[in-house]
């Protein structure tokens, strides 16, 4: 399965070459790729997020990093149970999951702060085991 989206956000009514909207994704992939050899057998997924660079002022001289996620899973039904692990960033990503661009002050620096890209990273690499019950 795949979504995939593509937009070009513009303010209106202001000048141009100040109309971008900050923070307003461009390009987005969501994808993946689910096996199961049978209703009683082993599954696995594979997934991929990708946020593609965007704006972080209105002028577009800021612009935020690409990021790119990928996640893995496999599992096996044990019956009402349903085994499972999974890799989160599976390949280690070293990246952001939202960028914001503005003016911050620590103790020392000026009062007028410094403007620089804020940005909330991603989660590290890390496996989790699940085990769920339920109807099939």
């Amino acid at each position: 399965d795949a979504d995939i989206s593509f937009a070009r956000a513009r303010f209106v009514g202001t000048e141009p070459g100040a109309d971008h909207i900050p923070g307003a994704l461009q390009n987005v992939l969501a994808a993946g790729v689910t096996w199961e050899s049978r209703k009683s057998g082993p599954f696995g997924v594979l997934r991929v997020r990708h946020f593609g660079s965007y704006p972080l002022v209105e002028d577009n001289s800021v612009r935020a990093i690409a990021t790119t996620l990928v996640n893995a899973s496999v599992g096996y039904p044990l019956g009402r149970m349903r085994l499972q692990a999974s890799v989160l960033n599976l390949l280690d990503a070293r990246a952001s999951d939202i960028q914001y661009y503005y003016a911050s002050r620590l103790p020392g620096e000026a009062s007028g702060g410094a403007t620089d890209v804020h940005f909330h990273p991603v989660e590290p690499r890390q496996l989790r085991i699940s085990l769920g019950w339920g109807a099939n």
